[in-house]
C-alpha cells in the first residue's frame, strides 16, 4: 500500500528506486521464497533502507514493479530546505481536519519521486488513493 525508497543495483548500475512496498514484496517473493514469510521480508527491507545497502534486481524485475532509478530534481531539493511545513503546503493540497495531503494536480511528474523521497526520509507515509498521490495519517508521521 506504501511507498517505499530503496537502493538497487541493476546490472553495474546503482541508485535509488521509489516502489510500491507491495510490489517490491512480490517481486523478491518470486525471486527467493524465504520471502514469502513476511517477517524476512521486513528484516530484509529493513536493513536495505536503514544501511542503504543495495538490493540487486534485472531490468525485467524493475519494469513488473513499473519503477526505475530516480533522477533527482534540484527544485524539489531546494524546496526540502525550507523545511517539512512549507515542502509540503507547496507541493499538496493540506486536508488537516481529515489528517491526510494529497499532492498539486500542477506538480510535474518528473518531481514526483524526488517528493516522495524527501517525505520517506522524513518518514511520512504515501500511498495511491484513486490515483492520487497522498500523505496519510499526516500527524501520526510527525510523531
Amino acid at each position: 500500500k506504501y511507498y517505499i525508497v530503496v537502493s538497487v543495483k541493476v546490472n553495474e548500475k546503482e541508485g535509488e528506486i521509489v516502489v510500491l512496498n507491495k510490489n517490491l514484496y512480490n517481486s523478491l517473493k518470486r525471486k527467493d521464497r524465504k520471502f514469502a514469510n513476511t517477517d524476512k521480508y521486513k528484516e530484509f527491507i529493513k536493513d536495505k533502507i536503514l544501511h542503504t545497502n543495495p538490493i540487486d534486481l534485472t531490468n525485467m524485475e524493475m519494469y513488473k514493479m513499473n519503477t526505475k532509478f530516480i533522477d533527482p530534481d534540484s527544485s524539489v531539493l531546494d524546496w526540502s530546505a525550507t523545511g517539512e511545513e512549507k515542502f509540503i503546503e507547496h507541493y499538496f493540497h493540506v486536508y488537516k481536519e481529515h489528517n491526510y495531503a494529497s499532492l498539486r494536480n500542477e506538480v510535474d511528474a518528473h518531481s514526483i519521486p524526488t517528493i516522495v523521497k524527501v517525505l520517506f526520509k522524513w518518514n511520512y507515509l504515501m500511498s495511491t488513493i484513486e490515483g492520487n498521490l497522498v500523505i496519510e495519517q499526516i500527524n501520526f508521521c510527525k510523531n
